[in-house]
């Protein structure tokens, strides 16, 4: 008997459901649709416009949501929603839901990437069953992390993207005055983000070395992040492709930080949507040079393997992967 479950990657920008068939299984959705995530004024408002539409009988979900899952009842980071699994029981007339981080359900997903879906910034020599560190820049920052245990692998969530940054180039400490100024602490999140590449952008835009008719800002008030990935990837000059490559430069130092904490053998995993768009001008060189650094864990870092994940349903794909485990 074939079953359906349905999975769902909650994001603050977006939410991608999913209906997956143990027939086709978990790389293969037999029913797919992407909402704008604040459109809707609740998960469960999102969850019945798709269900109008699916004709498919649910025997089991997984929500892979943006926000930290400490109970039944989550908070998400970066959306006005609370959610908890009696109410998505009582939606989906199945007792059979797990909710579990994004990021977690990113890491679930890695399985199934394969040729394209993974782009090498470097190869490495990854550990086999050594652990592995995942980052995913979107609308806030997400971290993970996957350890061997009793013969598989066991994905885990972090708040790591809440820890402070902490800035070593003389550009990044100027700009981290000019962010402790207006925030109360300074996240890595703050910089390592939709909105971090865009407060990145006003940074380089008060410093004077631009002209005023090139402020995107001055003409755009709603989330002009689109506009400085759009225009970065035209010229290679200019405020927003100074902005990416600062951008790059901070994502480079908070991977290596994660990957010494955790002691990433297995490799450190970039994901999420921003990296995705600007994969094609994300200078290697200049990633690397912050990643590896010159200091007596260089070698370590060397060897490590960093990829850039290039499929934007992983998330989708994993929470599908802990839906068919857990029915």
């Amino acid at each position: 008997m074939v079953k359906y479950i349905l999975a769902a990657d909650v994001g603050g920008t977006k939410t991608n459901i999913g209906v997956f068939s143990s027939d086709a299984g978990c790389t293969k959705p037999v029913q797919l649709v992407t909402y704008a995530s604040c459109e809707f004024k609740c998960l469960e408002d999102l969850l019945s416009s798709f269900m109008a539409n699916c004709s498919y009988s649910i025997s089991g979900a997984c929500f892979g949501v943006a926000g930290p899952v400490l109970t039944d009842r989550v908070t998400f980071t970066n959306l006005p929603w609370q959610i908890s699994k009696s109410d998505l029981q009582n939606a989906l007339a199945t007792r059979n839901i797990e909710i579990v981080n994004d990021m977690v359900a990113l890491g679930y997903g890695l399985p199934f990437l394969a040729g394209n879906d993974l782009v090498s910034i470097q190869d490495g020599q990854p550990a086999d069953k050594g652990t592995i560190a995942l980052v995913a820049p979107g609308t806030g920052l997400g971290m993970a992390f996957k350890v061997w245990s009793d013969g598989e692998y066991i994905c885990y969530p972090s708040e790591g993207g809440h820890g402070l940054f902490s800035p070593v180039t003389p550009e990044q400490f100027d700009l981290y005055r000019k962010l402790s100024s207006e925030l109360t602490m300074v996240h890595c999140e703050d910089v390592c983000s939709g909105p971090g590449i865009a407060r990145i952008y006003k940074f380089l835009m008060a410093s004077g070395h631009y002209g005023i008719d090139e402020d995107l800002s001055a003409v755009h008030d709603h989330d002009f992040t689109p506009e400085i990935i759009e225009q970065a990837l035209m010229s290679d000059k200019g405020p927003c492709y100074h902005t990416l490559n600062l951008f790059c430069q901070i994502l480079a130092i908070i991977c290596r930080n994660l990957a010494l904490t955790l002691m990433a053998k297995g490799g450190i995993f970039i994901g999420g949507g921003i990296i995705q768009r600007i994969t094609s001008i994300l200078d290697a060189k200049i990633f690397m040079k912050h990643y590896v650094g010159n200091d007596k864990f260089s070698p370590f870092l060397s060897s490590t393997p960093v990829m850039v994940i290039g499929n934007h349903l992983t998330p989708l794909l994993g929470a599908a992967k802990k839906s068919f485990g857990q029915d």
